[in-house]
C-alpha cells in the first residue's frame, strides 16, 4: 500500500489540475428550458401538468422540471405519471434523489428490483425497474439518469463518471433524473407492456427536448 500511494497522490492532483483547466471560469446558465415543449399527447395518452408542492420543489430543487399525469384515451392502457427533473452545469447536473430511500422513507415498500433491457432505434438502453407497494396499492417504477441529451445511464456512479468526463472536454456536465411509474393493481402482465411502450417514447422524445446551456 505504501509503495501505491505516491501513485495515488499523482493521479488526484492530475485529476485537481484538469478540473481547474477546463471547468467553465464563467457562469454557465440555461437559455432554451426546451423542457417546457415537451409534448403532452404521446401516443394514446394526454398529459396534465401537476404542479409540484413547495417543499418538495425545494428538496428537489431542479432548474426545469415536468411532473404529469398521463391519462389514456382508452380503458385497457394505465395511468402513467411521467417525472424529469433537469440540472444544469451550475447545480452540478444531478439530484441527489435516490428512489431506494425515498420511497421506503414516504412509505412505500419495495417488493422487487432489477435492471430492464429497451431497445430504442436498434440500441439497447439499460434502465432500472422496481415494483412498490403501499396499503394495498402496487406500483412499477421505471427510472434512469440523463446526460448530454442522449446518454441514458441507470446508475448515479455511471453519471458521475460521465458527468466528469463531460466537465473536463466539454466543459458541460448537465443532467436529468427521469422516472415513469404506473399503478399495477389489475394484470401486470398486459399492463407492463404498455409501460414499456410509453417509456420508449419519453427515452425518444427526450434528446430533442434537452435544454440548452450557455457561459456568460
Amino acid at each position: 500500500m505504501k509503495g501505491q500511494s505516491p501513485y495515488l497522490a499523482t493521479i488526484v492532483l492530475i485529476l485537481f489540475l484538469a478540473l481547474r483547466t477546463f471547468i467553465p471560469k464563467n457562469e454557465v446558465i440555461v437559455t432554451q428550458k426546451n423542457l417546457d415543449k415537451f409534448p403532452l399527447n404521446i401516443n394514446d395518452y394526454q398529459g396534465i401538468d401537476i404542479p409540484l408542492t413547495e417543499s418538495v420543489y425545494k428538496e428537489l430543487n431542479p432548474d426545469i422540471y415536468i411532473y404529469r399525469h398521463y391519462l389514456p384515451k382508452f380503458n385497457n392502457h394505465p395511468s402513467i405519471l411521467l417525472y424529469i427533473g433537469y440540472y444544469g452545469t451550475a447545480k452540478g447536473g444531478r439530484t441527489g434523489h435516490n428512489p431506494h430511500a425515498c420511497y421506503p422513507s414516504a412509505g412505500w415498500a419495495i417488493l422487487d428490483l432489477k435492471k430492464v433491457i429497451l431497445f430504442i432505434s436498434g440500441k439497447k438502453v439499460s434502465i432500472n425497474q422496481i415494483f412498490i407497494q403501499k396499503n394495498g396499492e402496487r406500483r412499477v417504477v421505471l427510472y434512469w439518469y440523463q446526460s448530454e441529451g442522449n446518454k441514458i445511464l441507470d446508475t448515479g456512479i455511471k453519471q458521475n463518471l460521465h458527468r466528469f468526463f463531460c466537465r473536463i472536454l466539454k466543459r458541460r456536465d448537465d443532467g436529468a433524473f427521469v422516472r415513469v411509474s404506473a399503478s399495477i393493481n389489475g394484470n401486470s402482465k398486459e399492463i407492463l407492456p404498455k409501460v414499456y411502450a410509453f417509456t420508449k417514447q419519453i427515452l425518444t422524445l427526450l434528446p430533442h427536448y434537452w435544454p440548452q446551456e450557455k457561459e456568460i
